[in-house]
This record gives C-alpha cells, sequence and structure tokens, in this order.
C-alpha cells in the first residue's frame, strides 16, 4: 500500500521548485504562475494567509502562467557579466523554454518542442538544455 505524499512550502504549491534569490528579487511559483517578489516585501508575501481570491499577487512585480513553454517546471536567473547587463529568466516546461525580461517578465524568446527538459546549464555563450529522454540542445546567444 504506497502513500502519495505532497509538500506544500511556503513559496509554492506542491511540485514547486525553491525559490531564487538575487540581491533585489526573489522568482517563486505561484498558482501555477511564475511570479517575481522584491526582497523587501518577502516577509509579507510569507505571512499573508490567502482567505479570499488571490491576496498574495498583491506582491508581484509581474506574474505569468501563460507562458510559450508551458507550465514552468523550473526557471534559473541569468545575470550578465557586469554590473548593470539586464537579467533574464529562463524558464522551462513540458513544451520547451522561454527567456523573460526581469524587469517587465516580458518573453524575450521562446524555444518549444514536444517534451519536458530539466533544468538548463549556461556556460559561456550557450544554453544546455537536456530532455528527459536524454536529448542535449545547445542554443547560442545570436
Amino acid at each position: 500500500n504506497k502513500t502519495k505524499i505532497k509538500t506544500f512550502g511556503n513559496f509554492g504549491e506542491g511540485h514547486s521548485f525553491a525559490p531564487i534569490f538575487t540581491s533585489k528579487s526573489v522568482y517563486t511559483r505561484h498558482k501555477n504562475a511564475l511570479g517575481k517578489v522584491d526582497r523587501t516585501d518577502i516577509f509579507k508575501f510569507l505571512e499573508t494567509k490567502e482567505t479570499s481570491a488571490n491576496e498574495k499577487i498583491q506582491f508581484f512585480k509581474w506574474s505569468l502562467s501563460d507562458l510559450p513553454c508551458g507550465q514552468v517546471a523550473w526557471a534559473i536567473v541569468a545575470l550578465g557579466t557586469k554590473e548593470g547587463d539586464p537579467i533574464t529568466i529562463l524558464a522551462g516546461g513540458p513544451t520547451g523554454v522561454s527567456c523573460l525580461n526581469d524587469a517587465d517578465g516580458k518573453v524575450l524568446w521562446s524555444v518549444t518542442w514536444s517534451g519536458s527538459c530539466l533544468p538548463a546549464a549556461i556556460s559561456q555563450d550557450r544554453i544546455f538544455i537536456t530532455s528527459i529522454n536524454g536529448t542535449v540542445r545547445a542554443l547560442k546567444n545570436k
């Protein structure tokens, strides 16, 4: 007799990824959407109990649930190489990978395919993505 265990954390629902922290922001999944919260608001976000509607949404700088990659399964922050470089977020789901602008959450580019992938690895000017069946893809910055 197997028992299914579903975990619930402060940051997201079961099957969520761990929150990602940068010096100014926290990225997390909440109600199947990827969102950005300022670090200064994170304790208010955690203490808010949702008794009606969606009370935590007030803390998000942006929140996205309809991405080309599908429901977000993982996300990583890609920092620039020097001070002032833009920050981008890579998000992966069941149909590919989407790259988001940190400032406003807009999709910068997206690559789609069938089947989920594991979290990406970044090396110099390439992003390496491995599908769950073992196919490795390398995306090069233009």
